[in-house]
């Protein structure tokens, strides 16, 4: 603070909160919330509203128990609620609906317990606790969507080296058919030979293709893609 400048003359907020808050809106309990809320989407309390959101527990767009929640809890019930627990009734109703409806151990279980602590038992230490067990069980299940995509692009190299390593075996194999019967080129014709050849490469290896298009592609590869294309036209002596 300068010297001699009085507490509060000339800086600190600029507005009283009523005049803030009923600005441009008759919610004042979502401005308040929009200025000065966390603004941390990690946030425990943001990770627990979404949980029970996404869960069906409470309403996407106002955060109300949901109406589905109310009717299974029933009037009776939510009459006592209302009773024994006063303004934050809604937190014991939605979780005992959670209690009932997912695993005790659930991020939405958890949260709703992580309010009935702040809200309705004040237990400050258990609510720390479940504090952070929220966000390492958040912060888990993040790390394990980012290891999973890790694994499937891993899985998915190394399906396409096995597809590739399979697939110049087959055409190894189909070439030494080729090559065993270099003896009868010219007595029979170059698709005669390719035709047996391919037959004998299926019977030796269960994993050759089967279908027209595969054999035709691996034709081509023969004659055209080294080391195959010098060792193919050695046996029809082409270039030889």
């Amino acid at each position: 603070m300068p010297v001699g400048l009085k507490y509060g003359e000339g800086f600190g907020f600029p507005y009283r909160l009523k005049e803030l808050t009923e600005k441009t809106s008759t919610q004042p309990i979502n401005n308040l919330s929009a200025l000065f809320g966390s603004g941390d989407p990690d946030a425990a309390h943001f990770v627990c509203y979404q949980a029970l959101a996404k869960a069906g527990v409470i309403s996407e767009n106002t955060f109300q128990i949901h109406p589905r929640v109310l009717a299974w809890v029933g009037d009776e019930h939510v009459a006592w609620m209302q009773e024994k627990f006063g303004e934050n009734w809604s937190t014991v109703a939605e979780f005992e609906y959670c209690l009932h409806h997912f695993p005790r151990s659930s991020l939405v279980t958890l949260a709703a317990e992580l309010f009935l602590a702040q809200f309705i038992t004040y237990d400050d230490f258990k609510a720390g606790y479940l504090t952070k067990e929220i966000e390492a069980i958040h912060g888990g299940t993040e790390q394990a969507a980012v290891q999973s995509v890790a694994i499937k692009h891993r899985a998915g190299k190394g399906g396409a080296r096995a597809s590739r390593d399979r697939r110049l075996a087959n055409l190894e194999s189909y070439l030494q058919e080729i090559e065993k019967l270099a003896s009868v080129v010219g007595v029979f014709s170059e698709k005669r030979i390719l035709d047996q050849a391919f037959e004998s490469a299926r019977e030796n290896n269960p994993q050759m293709p089967k279908s027209k298009k595969s054999r035709e592609d691996y034709e081509t590869t023969l004659r055209s893609e080294e080391p195959f294309k010098s060792r193919y036209e050695a046996v029809f002596r082409k270039n030889a």
